[in-house]
């Protein structure tokens, strides 16, 4: 199937050690570009790709994906005193969409300061 590299007939035969996944960018001035999860360039149809960018794509060999606590940085949940179960966020790609944005819109960026006794 085209735009579905895991479904090559190269895979029939053979024991793959993994699978391809999937990561598509679209830009809009109409470029788009995918990549394998090994880093490596993958050619599919424009309008696959910008499918895959926009939507995100299944693969039925991707293991589950395990929730990691943003307060804890540790898998699974988060059992300290108050805590609330949270939901896990799909990221671009796998997804199809971007997680909510972590930085308060009113959040200036430090400025620029001098060092001084760095002689």
């Amino acid at each position: 199937m085209k735009g579905m590299p895991w479904t090559a007939p190269a895979y029939d035969q053979l024991q793959p050690q993994g699978v391809p996944d999937l990561f598509c960018i679209a830009v809009d001035d109409g470029r788009c570009t995918c990549h394998a999860e090994q880093g490596t360039k993958y050619e599919v149809e424009p309008g696959v790709c910008r499918a895959i960018a926009r939507d995100g794509v299944y693969n039925p060999f991707r293991k589950p994906l395990e929730h990691v606590s943003p307060r804890t940085g540790r898998q699974g949940e988060d059992k300290g005193e108050g805590a609330t179960k949270e939901q896990p966020t799909a990221v671009a790609g796998v997804g199809g969409y971007w997680p909510k944005p972590t930085i308060p819109q009113d959040y200036s960026p430090p400025e620029h300061q001098i060092a001084t006794g760095m002689n």
